[in-house]
């Protein structure tokens, strides 16, 4: 539970974030009549992510046998590589969010740029949300679904409180946190892909293949920390 609880946390976290800086700057800009595109785009992006989804696992449980086992395989992997990309790329961008979308906010000030930009936000965190489930879920279903709907709640809630109340929180450090957080789950599930994938025996090689994930991913996220330790040597 605590695993899709991390990722569906860290997800709707970031998607809700985005919406939320959107949302705030078209009010700060005098811009209120655009709010109600973002928020369509915004509901379609979670609808479309829930199809996806359903789709997604009913294509898993209606397979069996190799299949099922392959499916879920490829899964893993996929969610591995899909964790390498929000920890390294989406990581790198975290300190220019802001900045960076607001200025996507003004180059799509008309109605259907700010729903695509709302529409695509949210959807891509959802996918990949969707992904992450469907890794795990073989695991314990009940679980599963319930560390993801602690983990949206809490993050809607928390979001939801810092554009309400203006609470300050350090989000570089939050982001910091489930990076690591994430690095973990993600060698975690690149290994288990790895062995059930092409049927290695033994839990030598899945720990292994953990290892190495797990130390590649601690490189590159703290790459700018060490160039920086490295540069004062």
């Amino acid at each position: 539970m605590l695993q899709t609880f991390f990722l569906s946390f860290r997800e709707v976290f970031e998607a809700a974030l985005l919406v939320g800086i959107i949302l705030t700057y078209l009010k700060q800009s005098g811009r209120d009549t655009l709010i109600k595109y973002v928020l369509y785009g915004t509901f379609g992006g979670v609808i479309a992510s829930l199809i996806v989804g359903l789709l997604s696992y009913l294509q898993m449980s209606t397979s069996e046998g190799a299949e099922r086992e392959f499916f879920e395989a490829l899964m893993k992997l996929i969610a591995a590589v899909l964790i390498t990309y929000v920890v390294v790329w989406i990581g790198r961008q975290n300190k220019n969010i802001a900045k960076n979308l607001k200025e996507n906010v003004d180059r799509r000030s008309s109605s259907i740029g700010l729903f695509s930009l709302a529409f695509i936000s949210v959807l891509r965190e959802g996918i990949e949300l969707v992904v992450f489930t469907l890794a795990s879920i073989g695991k314990n279903s009940f679980e599963t679904i319930t560390g993801i709907l602690i983990g949206l709640v809490l993050a809607v809630g928390l979001v939801f409180a810092m554009f309400k109340y203006a609470i300050k929180i350090n989000i570089k450090r939050i982001f910091k946190f489930l990076g690591v957080v994430l690095i973990v789950l993600g060698a975690e599930m690149f290994g288990e892909g790895i062995v059930d994938l092409f049927e290695i025996a033994g839990e030598f090689y899945e720990l292994l293949l953990i290892g190495i994930y797990f130390v590649s991913m601690i490189i590159l996220f703290f790459d700018e920390d060490l160039k920086r330790v490295f540069s004062k040597e």
